[in-house]
Order: structure tokens, then sequence, then C-alpha cells
């Protein structure tokens, strides 16, 4: 267990378990933006170096960088001491990003959310509401690039098709004498 924490950089783990304080632990992932380490809170975190996994579980907290995930729980699995993917689960799990060069925030909310750290991509499945600026979509599944600001959404038999409510922008006076 110990040669995983060494591996993951683990920077802090604080709190006692047993108690059931909350345990913050700041895992130093290599590809992330602004080379800030990931940060996850949790009430229990399970790490077992065999199988190159990690359960954190109760009020699960993950910041990386401008992204922020909450969950009831999330596995992360690693690859040669490197984060890979998150898998959050909850009811539901909420993911905003807030990018400093984009004005308006991403909101999210759905059943389950896959990360995948290196490629910054989200897949979201289950009761996705995916809210920007003013504009909503509703979807079953939902792939988002968080770097190309880009998504995919696919309705399915069983919860059907997909909704968008497109905000349009408010124009002033000059430009609708323009047109």
């Amino acid at each position: 267990m110990w040669s995983t924490l060494t591996n993951l950089r683990l920077m802090s783990v604080v709190g006692i378990v047993a108690t059931g304080f909350a345990i913050p632990a700041a895992i130093d992932a290599a590809d992330t933006k602004k080379n800030e380490p990931i940060k996850v809170y949790a009430q229990t975190i399970e790490i077992d170096d065999r199988t190159g996994t990690a359960l954190y579980r109760g009020d699960v907290s993950l910041t990386d960088g401008v992204l922020s995930i909450k969950a009831d729980k999330i596995e992360a699995t690693f690859v040669e001491g490197e984060i890979e993917t998150f898998l959050a689960y909850g009811r539901p799990v909420t993911v905003d990003n807030r990018p400093e060069e984009v004005q308006q925030e991403m909101h999210a909310t759905a059943d389950r959310l896959k990360y995948y750290v290196k490629n910054r991509k989200l897949d979201l499945f289950g009761n996705v509401t995916f809210l920007q600026g003013e504009s909503k979509l509703r979807c079953p599944e939902i792939h988002y690039d968080l770097d190309a600001r880009r998504f995919l959404a696919k309705g399915n038999d069983a919860q059907g098709r997909c909704f968008i409510s497109i905000q349009p922008k408010h124009r002033s006076n000059d430009d609708r004498e323009e047109n």
C-alpha cells in the first residue's frame, strides 16, 4: 500500500477514519492543467496497490484545476502510478467547470460520470442535465471534451430523446438596426 502512496505522490492525509472525519488527499497528476494537484476529499479512502485502484466514499469532492466533481462514491484507476480515470456515482453526481478564458461556466448532473484525466474528457450517463450560460440540454448520455468545449449528446430507447434549449445572445439596439 505504501508504495502506491509514494507512486501517487500523496501530499497529505489528515483526519481520523475511525471517528468519521473527512480525510483530504491531494494527488499530484502529471498532466493536469497548470500542473496543480488533483485534490480528493472523502469520508473514507481505500487504496489497493495490487489492482491499481482507489475508492473514495462518503461526500466525495474532487477538484482538478477549474473542474469540480461531487459524488457519493468515486473510483480511481491508475496505470504505472499515473491517474487514468475517475468513475463517479451519485444521486446525482455534479460537475462544474469554470475555465478562466471562457465567460460561461458549465454545470452538469448525472447518475454516473467517467472522467479521463489525461484527455480531459467527461462521459455522463443517466438523467444528464447540462447547463452552459442560460442554455440547457437534457439527455440520457453526453460525451464532453473540456478543452475543445465540444459535446455529443445521445438518446436511447430506455430514456428517450435529447432536449436542448438554446438561449440566444442578447443583441443591442445597434445590432438590430444593422439587420
